[in-house]
């Protein structure tokens, strides 16, 4: 067997081994439950699946207003056509596609001329780190993998064109470009780095020769070598690419996105961007997420400033002294890296997580890789055995670097172990969550409304959680408390839920008693209500904090529906009093009900007011309380219910 074939058995058996590892170490423990945001991503598919020939809607900009990636969304759309609501399909999808982007990666390196070690040294580097698990084991996260297969794809085939060109490999190039772009947002810099390789290597081309009479010169070879006659399939390709690429952007900057609004920031807005402590927070962070060392997270003030600034100059004599790839590999970090800072966390900055250096950490890695391929080319260690000369310097190196990497790697692994374990501790809370739901809830159907106050996943998540859990499309109204305040009333379809404790409350149990229900506090001027317990119940309740000895109301003006009454409920405490005021026309305010706590025992009591003597009139409503002190008084959910 020849050396050449050993050394590319091993290289394979070395990647085989790194993608098993990688898959051990992210097949996530949580892999029979979806997580977070999850839920809501077939919400942007669910009108086709009935109809998933309709589907080619999702290419256009404007039929969703959320992120533009109508990859992702056909990905979801055709997982749940196959895979229904069983996670662990998405799952394994999702850790193939990163598998693919390593197996991409080294041969990448090896096009850009690593050798064998430098290259699989790169590979390693990208294909197990602690912040992967929000990216590699996240499903909403899939976009951003994509991308990375893509992109490295869309270099793999311009490379192997460089090398020899072709029409079918520059329209392949073309057409995974365009992939890349409809994929995730950082696609847009993809053109970029294309234009950038080329240049580089129609440079390289250029043959240095002794000067002559007959030697043009530099200049004169360059402008040869770029010259659009010399390669006019080129010229209209990166004509087309721009032209595409400039389409792209006015598209995002002027589409509705209800997570990020890029159409309204004007160009003070990015001036503003760039002041000096956003950039050290988001630079002191970034190292963070790279290295992943947590005593990075605990410097503040002047330490932190100082680290940064120190960090900054390292880098920067990194990028002067390295090799070509170091460059173009520190370069696509930080043009990834200043597109996060601007797309994301200028407006967000609660919501940059690891996965977002995840296309940024494939430059870093190629610098890495590029930088051992440096390391290894410095001078010989020679050894001399009698006739023979060995030189020690490769093995040793690469002994060393090995370690280095093997211990970066047990670094990474332990701290994805501790992160998955708590991932999968707020699943369990989530599993025991929907067990308790359907105890509460047994079916639902097509017609309900589910709200929630609070709950182990965002309550404004609510019904797309719902949606899963019960197997069965749900429409709007349903959510959160604000999308309970902006509905203002229900009917027997709705439910409002509250999770505290560990348990999961039926809020609002009598919706289903009555046809109607009015939410008073939903329709004035009121801070929000917020649920009180107490030893008898809990109620979602408007908060009031009377001056001692004096009266405190909440008023509302209602013109009050035929066959309704008025329903509240108060927190009986020491020292409180509270009663019920009904205005009508120009006649003085009655008071209809009054109550004063009896026990030294906090208690909720529920109260209901008649009101046919005042239906279809205009009325003012006044929920007064007292107290003796400074002790708050709480109404619980003040509303008109209607009977027919």
């Amino acid at each position: 067997m020849s050396r050449a074939r050993k050394h590319f058995l091993l290289t394979t058996a070395v990647l085989i081994g790194l993608i098993l590892l990688a898959w051990w170490v992210y097949y996530p423990p949580f892999v029979r439950y979806f997580v977070g945001d999850d839920y809501i991503q077939f919400d942007y598919v669910k009108q086709f699946w009935q109809r998933p020939y309709l589907a080619w809607q999702l290419l256009n900009p404007y039929t969703l207003n959320w992120y533009y990636r109508p990859l992702q969304n056909l990905w979801f759309l055709l997982n749940r056509q196959v895979f229904g609501y069983n996670p662990a399909g998405y799952y394994i999808l999702q850790l193939g596609l990163h598998s693919l982007a390593v197996v991409l990666l080294y041969r990448v390196a090896r096009q850009f001329g690593l050798n064998r070690f430098a290259a699989v040294s790169t590979a390693v580097l990208f294909a197990i780190h602690s912040h992967w698990v929000d990216v590699v084991t996240w499903i909403s996260s899939v976009a951003i993998v994509m991308e990375a297969v893509f992109s490295l794809l869309t270099l793999s085939v311009w490379l192997s064109y460089l090398k020899r060109p072709s029409p079918i490999k520059l329209i392949l190039t073309f057409a995974l470009t365009l992939l890349t772009l409809i994929t995730h947002e950082e696609g847009v810099i993809l053109p970029f780095f294309l234009l950038l390789i080329c240049l580089h290597q129609r440079l390289a081309s250029i043959p240095k020769r002794k000067k002559s009479r007959r030697t043009p010169s530099r200049i004169t070879q360059y402008a040869s070598r770029f010259h659009p006659a010399s390669h006019p399939q080129e010229t209209v390709f990166f004509l087309l690419l721009a032209f595409i690429t400039t389409a792209y952007l006015y598209v995002q900057f002027t589409r509705p996105n209800a997570t990020l609004d890029a159409a309204s920031r004007t160009p003070a807005d990015l001036l503003a961007a760039l002041s000096p402590t956003t950039l050290l927070d988001f630079l002191h962070v970034t190292l963070f997420r790279f290295t992943f060392i947590y005593p990075i997270l605990t410097l503040t003030g002047a330490a932190k400033t100082v680290f940064v600034l120190l960090a900054l100059p390292l880098i920067g004599l990194w990028f002067w002294y390295g090799r070509w790839l170091t460059r173009l590999g520190l370069l696509w970090t930080a043009v990834h890296l200043v597109f996060i800072y601007f797309a994301l966390y200028t407006q967000k900055p609660e919501l940059y997580a690891g996965r977002h250096i995840y296309n940024a950490g494939i430059g870093l890695a190629l610098a890495l890789g590029a930088t051992i391929d440096q390391v290894l080319e410095i001078g010989e260690w020679r050894l001399v055995i009698g006739n023979r000369k060995l030189n020690l310097q490769p093995p040793i190196t690469n002994l060393i670097i090995a370690i280095v990497l093997l211990l970066a790697m047990g670094h990474h692994i332990n701290q994805t172990r501790q992160i998955q374990g708590d991932w999968l501790e707020n699943v369990l809370e989530e599993a025991t969550a929907r067990q308790q739901l359907l105890e509460i809830i047994p079916t639902l159907t097509t017609e309900n409304h589910i709200f929630a106050v609070r709950f182990p996943i965002a309550p404004r998540f609510m019904r797309s959680v719902a949606q899963v859990w019960y197997d069965l499309p749900l429409e709007r109204p349903g959510g959160s408390l604000e999308h309970l305040r902006a509905a203002k009333e229900a009917d027997p379809t709705y439910y409002v839920l509250d999770y505290a404790d560990g348990r999961v409350y039926n809020l609002m149990p009598d919706l289903q008693d009555h046809d109607r229900t009015i939410f008073l506090w939903a329709r004035a001027a009121t801070p929000a209500p917020t649920v009180v317990s107490a030893p008898n119940g809990r109620q979602l309740a408007l908060k009031v904090t009377p001056p001692p000895g004096q009266w405190q109301s909440l008023e509302y003006t209602w013109q009050i529906p035929q066959n309704s009454a008025l329903k509240t409920a108060v927190l009986l405490q020491p020292g409180l009093t509270y009663r019920v005021r009904i205005q009508s026309d120009l006649e003085p305010p009655q008071t209809v009900a009054e109550v004063t706590a009896l026990s030294d025992k906090a208690a909720w009591k529920e109260t209901t007011i008649p009101l046919e003597s005042y239906w279809g009139q205009t009325i003012t409503i006044s929920l007064e309380a007292k107290s003796n002190d400074d002790t708050p008084a709480f109404w619980g959910n003040p509303r008109l219910v209607v009977d027919r």
